[in-house]
């Protein structure tokens, strides 16, 4: 009887001990090396959220063969110190339901090291706290001030804040095209994407000393800005700054040309899209708009269209593919700097030490640090081409003022 006992209390002992050793089913921050979940030997697991069949499908389909497509390219040329990337997809629809499921699926499924994308801001703001608390380095796809403010440590950016973009824009009217008295105004989405824009062009004019005479909201998605563009006419707007995407900076040249009014107009990276040309028509002559991407037609890129011709065949690089594969890039270099014992910590650390990435010509290289966890400032200025439905940049690569996102709406 005292021989059973001594038996059934070692074999406790042992579950016991068991599990406290890691045994069992385990949540992100209880696997058996937390920062290293999603690497081996052989492979590093990347996740990406983007929307597959939501509104945004267009974009998030190109952003994903951006990223597998370097991805691939990659893998073929040895990898990461001898690992190969895999990647997982996940749809999220650009939905914060959606994206929460996607998000454990791959986190706690797929055993994902990093996010290579979240796409939609709304999508990507409920993501925050879990990014945070089960230690996912994630690459935004969306650029709101929010993704930094407060400082997110797991969170980085491979492009132009909203609000830089913005700025840009009051820079490039009063600095660039030397305005001396600008008659500034804003026609902004009314929501925290459009009001980011708005906040850097409001620092931006503050920081220069000219002044924004008017802002016209319109709600998201509105197809019909009528009464905004008239009252911007009524106020004596000679330039305007059309913070919203495609479908509105096109819907604003065909309203105002409908009324005679002629002023300069210049958006955002997010209404250079083809969709443009199709609502403008031949009312978008003239339109510019501020981007950090390098025209389509630059020689710089042949590397990438060479990358692009063979990982991705049927393909052609495009803006929104441009997204995923920057983001890839980042990614990939960081990786390589980190070396052989890849953690999470190991990885934060190196990306904030990481100083003029080479973006082989999709744009200025990037630099991140402990205090700052969006790569670039500079953003080119573009002008339509109505006859062959193109951009040409018309200013190379320039900062605002502004730079620090941190000051801005202070």
């Amino acid at each position: 009887m005292v021989k059973r006992l001594w038996i059934v209390t070692v074999l406790i002992t042992l579950v016991v001990l068991s599990a406290c050793s890691g045994g069992g089913n385990k949540t992100a921050n209880e696997s058996s090396n937390n920062a290293s979940r999603g690497i081996s030997d052989q492979t590093i697991n990347i996740g990406l959220l983007v929307d597959l069949t939501g509104p945004y499908q267009a974009a998030g389909t190109q952003m994903e063969v951006g990223v597998k497509t370097y991805f691939d390219y990659i893998n073929k040329n040895g990898g990461i110190n001898g690992r190969q990337l895999k990647l997982s997809t996940e749809d999220n629809g650009a939905n914060p339901a959606t994206t929460a499921t996607a998000i454990n699926k791959l986190v706690f499924n797929d055993e994902i090291f990093a996010l290579a994308g979240v796409q939609g801001s709304a999508a990507f703001a409920g993501a925050y706290d879990f990014i945070d608390e089960n230690k996912v380095p994630t690459f935004s796809l969306g650029f709101s001030s929010v993704n930094h403010i407060p400082h997110r440590p797991m969170i980085f950016s491979s492009a132009v804040p909203y609000s830089l973009q913005g700025s840009r824009v009051i820079n490039y009217i009063a600095k660039e095209l030397d305005i001396s008295k600008p008659q500034i105004g804003v026609l902004y989405q009314d929501d925290d994407f459009g009001i980011d824009f708005l906040n850097g062009a409001k620092e931006e004019a503050k920081a220069l000393g000219v002044e924004i005479i008017a802002e016209e909201a319109f709600p998201r998605g509105a197809e019909d800005i009528s009464s905004q563009v008239t009252n911007l006419q009524r106020k004596g707007v000679e330039q305007v700054f059309v913070a919203g995407i495609y479908t509105t900076a096109g819907q604003f040249m065909k309203e105002a040309n409908k009324i005679g009014y002629d002023p300069l107009v210049i958006g955002t990276g997010p209404s250079r899209g083809d969709p443009f040309f199709d609502i403008a028509g031949n009312t978008g002559e003239g339109y510019l708009l501020v981007d950090y991407f390098a025209p389509l037609d630059d020689p710089a890129l042949d590397e990438i269209n060479g990358i692009v011709s063979e990982f991705a065949p049927g393909e052609t690089l495009n803006n929104n593919m441009m997204f995923g594969l920057v983001n890839a890039i980042t990614l990939v270099e960081i990786l390589k700097a980190v070396g052989d014992d890849i953690t999470t910590e190991k990885f934060i650390t190196q990306a904030e030490r990481m100083s003029n990435i080479d973006m082989k010509g999709l744009m200025s290289n990037l630099s991140f640090s402990p205090e700052r966890h969006y790569g670039l400032t500079e953003t080119r200025v573009f002008e339509s081409n109505i006859p062959d439905k193109s951009w040409t940049q018309v200013s190379d690569p320039k900062a605002p003022e502004t730079t620090d996102i941190n000051q801005i709406g202070k």
